[in-house]
C-alpha cells in the first residue's frame, strides 16, 4: 500500500488506539481504556511491551502488541513476548496491513535480542502468522471429566471457603519450557485477569499447585478450568495422587458439574494420568503458533490454558 507506515507506538497515539477498538468493537470507552492502561502502562509491562501501529498520513489504521512474557527452562531465563491485541480499520482490511505489522516484529526481534515470541490465534488468522514464518506445530488439546450431570448442583452452594491466593512461587518445571510464575509477573496478571482459585497438594517434599476457574454456562451449568499445573520434578505417581485429591475435593463439595483441561500436544507426561483420571479428549483445540531463536527447543514447552494473556 502506497503512503503507508509501520513504526512503534507512542504515547500521543494512545486516544486513537482506543478509538479504533471502541468504535469496531462497540465497547465502554471507560472500561476499555481502564484494560488498556493495566495491560500496557502497568511498571512491569510498560518498558517492555511492544506495540506496533499503522499509519496512513498519521491516521492509526492498524495496531499490533506483543506482552512481555517470561518463559524458563531451569536456571535459562528467556527474553519472550506472547501477540496480544490485534486490529485493523475495516477500512484497511484484505490490503495486507496485518501483513505489514507482522513483519515489523522481525526488525525489533534483532534490535532487543529477544528469544522468542508466541501466540495463540483464533483459526482465521493462521495463515497470515504462517506466511510471516511463524510455526504451528504444538496446539493444545482440551480433556474433559464429568463430575455430575445434574445441573440442580448450581444451586447448592459450596459449603468449603475455596482457596484465592497462590501460596508457591517460582516452580522449578524441570526439563520444560514453563511460564515463570514469580511473584511480579503474578501481581501484573492479577490487576486484568478474573478470579482464579487454587488448591495445593504436598506429599514427599513435593509440592503441586493447580490454578483453576469456575464458569456457569447456560446459567445453571458449573465448569471447573484448570488453568495450570505447576510443579518442581514430574512423579507420576504423585502427580496422581494430586490429581485424585483435587477431584475427590471438587466432587465432595458439589463444586462443579464437570472439569476441563488444556495441555500441549508435544508433551505426553500428563497422558497416563488424564485417562486414569478418566477425562475424555475432545475435538476443541486452542491453537499454537511461535517465532524465535532456532535453538529454543519447542517440544519442552509445556502450555495450559492459563498461559494465555486472557486467562
Amino acid at each position: 500500500m502506497k503512503n503507508i507506515e509501520i513504526i512503534e507506538y507512542q504515547d500521543w497515539m494512545k486516544s486513537s488506539v482506543l478509538k479504533l477498538f471502541i468504535n469496531q468493537y462497540n465497547l465502554d470507552e471507560n472500561q476499555f481504556e481502564n484494560k488498556f492502561e493495566k495491560l500496557y502502562d502497568d511498571e512491569f509491562q510498560k518498558k517492555r511491551c511492544i506495540r506496533i501501529v499503522a499509519l496512513i498520513n498519521k491516521e492509526i489504521i492498524g495496531f499490533q502488541s506483543y506482552f512481555y512474557w517470561p518463559y524458563k527452562n531451569g536456571e535459562i531465563k528467556y527474553n519472550s513476548f506472547q501477540s496480544g491485541n490485534s486490529i485493523v480499520s475495516k477500512l484497511y482490511r484484505g490490503k495486507g496491513v496485518f501483513g505489514l505489522m507482522l513483519e515489523k516484529i522481525d526488525e525489533i526481534i534483532m534490535e532487543r535480542k529477544i528469544d522468542f515470541l508466541i501466540g495463540f490465534p483464533v483459526k482465521e488468522s493462521i495463515g497470515s502468522f504462517r506466511r510471516k514464518k511463524w510455526i504451528n506445530n504444538i496446539n493444545l488439546s482440551w480433556h474433559v471429566k464429568p463430575i455430575s450431570y445434574n445441573p440442580l448442583i448450581f444451586y447448592k452452594k459450596t459449603k468449603v471457603k475455596l482457596k484465592k491466593d497462590k501460596l508457591y512461587f517460582n516452580f522449578k518445571m524441570k526439563n520444560y519450557i514453563a511460564l515463570e510464575n514469580n511473584q511480579t509477573f503474578y501481581n501484573y496478571r492479577n490487576k486484568f485477569s478474573g478470579e482464579k482459585l487454587y488448591f495445593q497438594y504436598c506429599e514427599k517434599n513435593s509440592k503441586i499447585e493447580f490454578c483453576y476457574k469456575l464458569l456457569i454456562r447456560k446459567k445453571i451449568i458449573k465448569e471447573l478450568i484448570i488453568g495450570s499445573v505447576e510443579f518442581d520434578d514430574f512423579n507420576k505417581d504423585i502427580m496422581n495422587n494430586a490429581f485424585e485429591d483435587f477431584i475427590k475435593m471438587i466432587k465432595k463439595y458439589k463444586i462443579a458439574n464437570f472439569i476441563s483441561i488444556a495441555i500441549s500436544n508435544n508433551t505426553k507426561i500428563f497422558d497416563e494420568i488424564i485417562k486414569k483420571q478418566n477425562f475424555k479428549s475432545i475435538k476443541k483445540k486452542i491453537y499454537f503458533i511461535y517465532k524465535g531463536n532456532e535453538k529454543v527447543n519447542f517440544n519442552n514447552i509445556l502450555l495450559f490454558r492459563s498461559d494465555i494473556d486472557t486467562w
